[in-house]
């Protein structure tokens, strides 16, 4: 039980040790916590909290606290994920499969696609084996129920995708409203930990919104100097330093001559461990 308790942290706890936490007099379970967010309480606390806040006499008891494997970077991600989520400029230039390509995947995560405008082609990756592994198309709550997409809808059900109408993104921005459409995913799909492998837009818009948790970003000893090279993150608007994206460096790992970075968002703190839980993004540059 408290190894189940530990995989709530899967996706949030930045590189961290999953760890779940179970206090038992004798058969009795008297309360149980989990480590969810990096930064936030730990598993031992948390469930200390529970019992007192139940007027709980934990005299005598025992506490079992298992560890977890701790979360993995990279590629392997993608199967300890619930899902994988892309945007349409990556679906259309690189024409991702987005599976586990490595070891034994934990489970087969879900593939998701944000497509306001219900565009993806019927020839892409993502569609073609739809049979085989479980992808969503999210599109505009509007274009979910109506005529115009009918037969696309058809189409794209007949291969075996299924479509999430979400809100669209207020204040007459393109694209999805980012929070709803974690808060859909989660409602519906069940979906609690997302890694992101999209473009600088997709992030951009991700961090905008506040949807991403967890970042992991890699250097390597390569100096180009193009003037024309692309930001990894594109779409805010930060005229001063304030303005930026705060974050708190949670890892560091050399992997050969590269070196990975492990991200947290700031401001998650203790309190965010008793919300109710939604989808969670954790950002990874597709390049």
């Amino acid at each position: 039980m408290a190894a189940r308790l530990a995989l709530l942290g899967l996706g949030r706890v930045g590189d961290g040790a999953l760890v779940g936490c179970v206090i038992a007099q004798g058969e009795e379970v008297v309360s149980v916590g989990a480590h969810r967010r990096f930064g936030g309480r730990h598993a031992e606390t948390r469930a200390l909290a529970g019992a007192s806040s139940r007027g709980k006499d934990i005299k005598g008891a025992t506490a079992y606290v298992p560890l977890a494997r701790c979360a993995p970077p990279g590629n392997a991600l993608r199967g300890r994920v619930d899902a994988i989520l892309t945007g349409m400029g990556t679906v259309m230039t690189d024409d991702p499969a987005l599976t586990a390509r490595h070891g034994t995947p934990r489970t087969t995560p879900m593939r998701v696609v944000l497509d306001s405008d219900l565009d993806i082609p019927l020839d892409r990756q993502l569609v073609r084996t739809a049979k085989e592994v479980p992808t969503i198309v999210c599109c505009e709550a509007k274009l979910a129920s109506a005529a115009i997409s009918e037969t696309k809808r058809a189409e794209l059900a007949k291969a075996g995708v299924r479509i999430a109408g979400c809100p669209a993104a207020a204040n007459g921005a393109s694209g999805l409203d980012l929070q709803e459409t974690m808060r859909t995913l989660y409602s519906t799909f069940g979906i609690t930990t997302v890694l992101v492998e999209g473009g600088a837009g997709l992030l951009g818009s991700l961090f905008e919104a506040d949807a991403v948790d967890t970042a992991i970003a890699y250097i390597a000893p390569l100096l180009l100097g193009d003037e024309r090279a692309r930001s990894v993150v594109v779409g805010r608007v930060a005229p001063v330093l304030a303005s930026g994206v705060s974050l708190r460096l949670g890892r560091i790992r050399r992997v050969g001559e590269d070196v990975e970075l492990t991200y947290c968002r700031s401001g998650v703190d203790s309190a965010d461990d008793d919300a109710p839980e939604d989808a969670s993004a954790v950002g990874q540059d597709a390049s």
